[in-house]
């Protein structure tokens, strides 16, 4: 197919679109134009991500759909119905959207505010209605150094469309499904508090902190967490060393004799048979100690 039937085909694509009474008959239209359904990935569609047994002109037909939709003046569900049809159609349309989300949201700063909102808008109503899968916002990370002041008003968009299509109960439930949770550590990050503060005040001031009770709840164990390690050590290191003390059970006195110490993990015991001093036997004393209080914050046991 050459460029000139390329441009052939987006026309008979724009026109049969803005020549359709309802997204039903529009459906009906885009099925039967002609789209060949090879393998071939023309230098035209280059650009194009796709794996080699999806047709390019497929997935130039879900792109003229949503930039049909963003040079609208206002969001128009008329293209959201359209996507969504398509995506309940067949699983490849579903593929082929879920595809461009990606594609879209990589170039986001590309686009004016006017189009930004109305593929902000389309891709909100396609998750709304489970036309793609959620698993698709595994691409954002909700945090300061990979996002941007546009992809960040794009997620705001995106969110408050599936709020005004699902409310807000609704919501919350999907987004603590148990099988949601591994594409959802980037939006909701819990691995670092920098960036799970980051995330919490991004989706409190878009009205949405009730999507953040799962990460409060984690920062305040994480913090909790590291005061009471903090704390211990101080108190442990403002002691004077005794000329002997115990150490998980056993006798450690005057310095230079040989003594068998226990190391205590939380897994098994470790056997030392080492000659401790007294202030040796403290310092081994605060690294035990800090050891177990060393552990994750679900509660798993430090590696050794």
């Amino acid at each position: 197919m050459t460029e000139t039937d390329l441009i052939n085909m987006r026309r008979t694509i724009y026109l049969t679109i803005m020549n359709s009474l309802n997204f039903e008959e529009a459906v009906h239209k885009l099925l039967n134009v002609q789209i060949p359904a090879g393998n071939e990935v023309r230098k035209s569609c280059a650009h194009v991500k796709s794996p080699a047994n999806k047709s390019a002109m497929q997935i130039e037909l879900c792109n003229m759909i949503i930039e049909c939709c963003s040079q609208e003046r206002s969001y128009s569900q008329f293209y959201g119905l359209i996507g969504e049809r398509f995506c309940k159609i067949g699983r490849v349309w579903c593929d082929n959207f879920q595809e461009a989300f990606s594609k879209y949201y990589d170039t986001i700063h590309r686009y004016e505010t006017n189009k930004l909102r109305n593929i902000g808008r389309f891709f909100g109503h396609l998750l709304a209605s489970d036309a793609i899968s959620w698993a698709v916002l595994h691409i954002v990370h909700m945090n300061e150094e990979e996002t941007t002041s546009s992809s960040r008003i794009f997620i705001k968009i995106l969110m408050q469309e599936m709020l005004e299509e699902m409310g807000i109960k609704q919501m919350a439930a999907r987004f603590k499904e148990p099988d949601l949770q591994p594409a959802l550590v980037g939006i909701f990050p819990k691995d670092n508090p920098k960036n799970t503060r980051f995330s919490i005040n991004y989706f409190t001031s878009i009205g949405l902190g009730v999507l953040t009770e799962d990460m409060r709840t984690w920062l305040q164990v994480s913090y909790d967490h590291r005061v009471a390690k903090q704390s211990l050590i101080a108190r442990l290191s403002r002691r004077t060393p005794p000329k002997s003390l115990w150490l998980s059970g056993k006798l450690l006195s005057q310095p230079g004799r040989l003594q068998t110490a226990t190391r205590l993990t939380a897994t098994r015991p470790l056997t030392l048979i080492v000659p401790i001093p007294a202030p040796t036997a403290i310092l081994l004393l605060t690294q035990a100690l800090q050891m177990i209080l060393d552990t994750d914050v679900d509660g798993r046991p430090p590696q050794i």
